[in-house]
């Protein structure tokens, strides 16, 4: 679960870096623009534009950011707290199945991608960093790994990912 975290922020630093050198718009992104929960397609411009604050900001603790997401869906109130919950719920979910996908995955790869793996995910676990300080840890943790281990790694995170049919 957590090396699924660590490949997602690498998708979010990645498509962070390219919103920087992009001109910023004015506007509250759309429930249907990619990585909007659908639980927003009802929100008020308002809680929506809160809700992406929130969540995009780099600069508070994870633990922190939760508990800031779900003190935000209640003074939203119902609707939205009960769509936020549920949510919240399936992405945890999601995550628990994704986790145990990979640990069967370990198992199978090579000791010096277990070790990398296992380094990656004391930092994911680690709920004290903010996503930047996250970010930047297994970024640097990524480039001390060894391009055929990386690669073994990514091959094992697709697998994790990949959908059951």
């Amino acid at each position: 679960m957590r090396f699924l975290l660590f490949f997602f922020l690498l998708v979010v630093v990645i498509t962070a870096k390219k919103a920087k050198k992009q001109p910023k718009t004015t506007t509250t992104p759309s429930p249907t623009t990619p990585n909007m929960p659908e639980f927003l397609a009802h929100a008020s411009d308002t809680a929506k534009k809160d809700y992406v604050d929130i969540a995009t900001n780099d600069n508070i603790v994870k633990a922190t950011k939760e508990k800031a997401l779900l003190a935000w869906a209640q003074r939203n109130g119902e609707p939205l707290l009960s769509a936020y919950r549920n949510h919240s719920a399936n992405v945890h979910f999601e995550k628990i199945q994704r986790d145990s996908r990979m640990q069967e995955i370990i198992l199978l790869l090579s000791d010096s991608a277990q070790k990398a793996d296992a380094s990656i995910r004391s930092i994911t676990n680690d709920d004290s960093l903010t996503p930047k300080q996250e970010s930047d840890q297994i970024a640097k943790q990524f480039r001390k790994i060894k391009p055929g281990v990386r690669k073994e790694l990514m091959t094992a995170m697709e697998s994790a990912n990949a959908v059951e049919e």
